[in-house]
């Protein structure tokens, strides 16, 4: 926030989480960014400049909205040499959203009570089978604990992927660590055939 108090005034920022390695240069972008700025003590206005005019359109904004996700695919976390065909065609999958889970089985037309087979919580769905799932947490706490590491997962898997570079590992471990851990993860909780 702008704190006027302090002078000629100055910005007083306080965060709430550490930021994930992959954050911490945005963050300093933004925070040079912001340092230019000094927000006026005039009354605001308010000025619409994503259409073809300064006035706002319900239709434009509709259109910003929907626009496709323009974050490009992940496929440099997924097919890496050292991982098993098997899964990284399962992290393929699972970022397209396309592993068989009850709620996509339900939007093909099945009848089913869909509750996550494993904390029997939530309903089951790519995103929470890999993320949220109270169980898979706790499985994610631990690999993280390993490698003394924060993480605060993105949204969904493909974010996941996206952001997967092992950058917090450090350059000696980053060559065993790198985006193909969360394959070896992947990996281990298939569990045997």
């Amino acid at each position: 926030m702008w704190d006027q108090n302090s002078g000629q005034g100055n910005w007083n920022l306080h965060f709430l989480r550490d930021f994930n390695d992959w954050e911490i240069e945005l963050v300093r972008e933004f925070l040079h960014t912001l340092r230019g700025f000094k927000p006026s003590l005039e009354e605001d206005s308010v000025l619409w400049r994503k259409g073809r005019s300064d006035q706002f359109r319900v239709k434009e904004a509709y259109s910003l909205l929907t626009k496709s996700d323009d974050m490009r695919f992940p496929y440099k976390s997924i097919w890496v040499a050292r991982v098993p065909t098997k899964v990284a065609f399962f992290a393929w999958e699972a970022s397209w959203g396309k592993v068989l889970t009850l709620d996509s089985l339900q939007r093909r037309g099945f009848q089913l009570p869909n509750r996550c087979f494993l904390c029997e919580c939530e309903e089951e769905s790519v995103n929470h089978i890999l993320i949220y799932c109270t169980v898979v947490k706790a499985l994610w706490d631990i690999v993280f604990g390993l490698v003394d590491v924060k993480w605060v997962f993105p949204g969904t898997v493909k974010e996941v992927l996206a952001s997967w570079r092992g950058s917090f590992v450090g350059k000696k471990r980053k060559k065993d660590m790198g985006c193909h851990s969360i394959m070896y993860f992947l990996d281990g909780m298939e569990g045997e055939e």
